[in-house]
């Protein structure tokens, strides 16, 4: 079993895409490990729709707002302020605006953004399945249940070819080739990986050849009025950084 990654990945945040080949049969989990990133977690938590907050004023109690819910906007209203951009803000980064805001308001605007609830796992599958679109579920899910929530493919959808994307910062993301045909035929039931909330898998009709291929793809789905506008997709910037990984046999 051996690797080939790209040796000259980009710095996150440059910008530009990175590709690489991993090599079957092997363990995809040993891949991730190998190219690195998927076993991180991401050091902040970015405010999504649907989100419980609390926002409490130490000393303008009066002002606290308890279990207030960020919009299908992404936003939240505030006395005084009246409607502010939450979704896509760390609590820490909402705090600092909110403060600076309130600065015109109160002799003293300190303030702290609590995270009260968040929705249940979200994850999304798209491209040539049936039922497109966002599943949301308090339970942990693999790669084939995603599918089969999603009713399976459809005639000519690419089964070799499907690649699950994760976003590992706000500037980092990475799409990873799995050979589902395989896991179902039960020769690799090794590679149906857990999710996380908000991967995207997506089944190609066509087998994506780029990080490039996968960053408009990316850039697409967020431009549509979709459930795709939520935590960890909400704040696509031009500098992030696109890795892809496809399958040589």
């Amino acid at each position: 079993m051996f690797f080939s990654c790209s040796s000259n990945r980009m710095p996150q945040g440059s910008g530009m895409p990175v590709d690489g080949t991993f090599y079957e049969p092997q363990r995809l989990d040993d891949f991730f490990k190998a190219s690195g990133g998927f076993d991180q977690i991401p050091k902040d938590y970015y405010i999504g729709i649907g989100d419980h907050l609390d926002i409490v004023f130490p000393v303008n109690r009066d002002l606290n707002l308890l279990d207030i819910v960020v919009r299908r906007d992404g936003r939240i209203s505030l006395p005084y302020l009246g409607d502010e951009m939450a979704a896509g803000r760390t609590p820490m980064g909402l705090d600092s605006v909110l403060t600076s805001r309130y600065m015109e308001y109160l002799k003293t605007p300190e303030l702290s953004v609590i995270v009260r609830e968040s929705p249940a796992k979200l994850v999304y599958v798209v491209g040539q399945v049936r039922e497109p679109g966002g599943f949301a579920t308090n339970l942990d899910v693999s790669l084939v249940q995603a599918l089969s929530l999603a009713k399976g493919f459809l005639d000519g959808a690419k089964r070799e070819n499907v690649v699950v994307i994760r976003r590992m910062s706000p500037d980092r993301v990475i799409g990873v080739e799995i050979n589902v045909k395989e896991i179902l035929e039960g020769s690799a039931i090794q590679n149906d990986i857990m999710l996380r909330d908000y991967d995207i898998v997506y089944v190609p009709k066509t087998r994506l050849k780029s990080a490039t291929e996968i960053a408009t793809l990316i850039n697409d789905l967020v431009k549509t009025p979709t459930s795709l506008i939520t935590t960890g997709w909400f704040a696509i910037n031009l500098y992030t950084a696109y890795e892809y990984y496809k399958t040589r046999v």
